[in-house]
């Protein structure tokens, strides 16, 4: 195994074009690090000059001990796995992952011996006869896998490996890799753009934005603690509703709400009069009303969408406060949704007019100009946990 560690990366095209911007990550040796973004973030780039399919403009890579920079792909000791599997068409299964192998010399029992536990461990041992074009995709991925596997290499890095396949699959495969994870304790990069895949598969994950890390941390640390804006709207699903408001004379407000909220006094709630964005997880809306109005914000809202999921529901509703997205300065009036996941089933249709609940000790606060956070719940006041952030039922009565 291998630790990875950026320093100051950078990667600036000819025309100017910087993918990444001084990229500072430390990864420790046997550590599943996923860098999740939007697309065009830079996340593939710095997992291509890990691999030294991109060189570097500025900066060092480390693997291990060892500046990797100028260092030819072929002697990284890295293996990749590509979103398009990568496989030879013309080869059976035993032959594709037995290539690596047979290209660095090994002798045939070296190479069965390590095909057939690669094998074993992938569930491929009835397929190694057949061609890729005689399998599906989830079984072409751990074809791709096992390549990779039998050469033991000090670091894994994967480039979305599971986007091509259908959901079902998506889920089998993804408890595949952390088996793989687990028994293997290699050093691995996965890159994707589904959060759901960074917050069930990572030890940590780094989300990327416009080639620069906003916030590296464990999936609990960036779910419940995001440091801006920006991560708290991309993890979660649904994700984080933003909308915007001002805390003045001790109060805040925002538009919509049937009544100012008192947060004077309130531990970590900015004094001073400010603009802000007020972040509140779907799960953390109710429709009961049984708590103290002035320890929570309450929003009028118009149904538009009921989503009867089974052991929960999604309910889209239209408000007058005003939309934020993940660009604070930029917000959406009246031209987007808040959504809310509440247990049970949602008897209700488009139009009725619903009082939606949030206790105040469930809200982020983010300052509206730079998008950075001013303030995270009490991690004990999240009903819900990571499991509504990955579409758990959560834990919402229901009573309308």
């Amino acid at each position: 195994m291998a630790s990875i560690e950026f320093k100051q990366v950078t990667k600036r095209y000819k025309d100017g074009t910087v993918a990444v911007s001084e990229l500072d990550l430390a990864i420790p040796h046997g550590e599943f690090m996923i860098l999740v973004g939007p697309s065009g973030c830079g996340k593939t780039t710095a997992l291509r000059m890990v691999a030294g399919l991109e060189d570097i403009s500025a900066g060092e890579i480390l693997l291990g001990d060892q500046v990797a920079n100028d260092i030819e792909p072929a002697d990284r000791d890295v293996a990749m796995i590509f979103q398009n599997y990568a496989l030879f068409p013309h080869m059976s299964v035993y032959d594709n992952m037995a290539f690596p192998l047979r290209m660095r010399g090994f002798k045939k029992p070296e190479v069965m011996r390590a095909v057939d536990d690669a094998a074993e461990m992938l569930g491929l041992g009835k397929l190694l006869r057949r061609k890729p074009s005689q399998l599906s995709g989830g079984q072409r991925q751990r074809v791709a896998m096992g390549r990779a596997i039998v050469r033991h290499p000090a670091v894994f890095l994967m480039d979305e490996p599971l986007s091509n396949l259908d959901a079902k699959l998506r889920t089998q495969m993804r408890t595949e890799l952390a088996r793989m994870h687990q028994h293997l304790g290699v050093t691995t990069i996965y890159v994707t753009h589904d959060q759901t895949e960074a917050m069930t598969l990572g030890s940590r994950i780094a989300v990327m934005r416009d080639g620069v890390v906003q916030q590296a941390g464990s999936p609990h640390e960036l779910f419940h603690r995001p440091a801006n804006s920006f991560v708290a709207s991309f993890l979660g699903s649904p994700p984080m509703n933003l909308v915007r408001g001002r805390i003045a004379d001790g109060a805040l407000e925002v538009k919509g709400a049937s009544h100012p909220s008192r947060v004077d006094g309130r531990p970590g709630w900015p004094g001073e009069p400010r603009d802000v964005l007020v972040g509140v997880r779907p799960d953390a809306w109710r429709i009961d009303g049984h708590e103290d109005p002035s320890e929570r914000i309450t929003i009028d809202g118009e149904v538009e969408v009921v989503e009867d999921l089974g052991s929960e529901a999604m309910i889209y509703f239209r408000s007058a406060a005003i939309i934020a997205g993940a660009d604070s300065d930029s917000p959406v009036e009246k031209e987007d949704v808040l959504v809310a996941r509440v247990a049970g089933v949602m008897r209700s249709s488009p139009g009725e007019r619903i009082k939606f609940h949030a206790e105040l000790n469930a809200v982020h606060l983010f300052d509206a100009h730079t998008g950075e956070a001013l303030l995270a719940p009490d991690d004990s006041m999240s009903r819900n946990g990571l499991g509504a952030a990955l579409g758990g039922p959560p834990q919402v009565e229901l009573e309308h």
